[in-house]
């Protein structure tokens, strides 16, 4: 539920604390590019090109990307590779 009190700028501010929410909270689940780019220590540029190619979990709303931080953390995990467990003078 969006609340708007474009009159009021405090307002909606004030009602999410009275109801015992806070906007750090709210928006720790979506992130935008910047954000995701500072999150996984990225490029927007790279960012912006994984969510045109569907490479990363992603949503666009109207122009701007948002990404869930929880997917981000799933795909990120997927991508780990197993470490492969060499000896000194093995062969590759």
């Amino acid at each position: 539920m969006l609340i708007y009190f474009g009159d009021f700028p405090n307002m909606d501010w004030y009602l999410l604390s009275y109801i015992g929410m806070d906007w750090k909270n709210m928006t720790d689940t979506w992130l935008t590019v910047k954000e995701v780019a500072q999150y996984l220590k990225l490029s927007p540029d790279l960012i912006y090109k994984l969510a045109q190619q569907g490479k990363i979990p992603a949503s666009k709303v109207g122009t701007a990307w948002r990404f869930n931080r929880e997917k981000i953390d799933q795909w990120m995990e997927g991508k780990e590779k197993p470490r492969r467990n060499t000896m000194p003078g093995s062969k590759r």
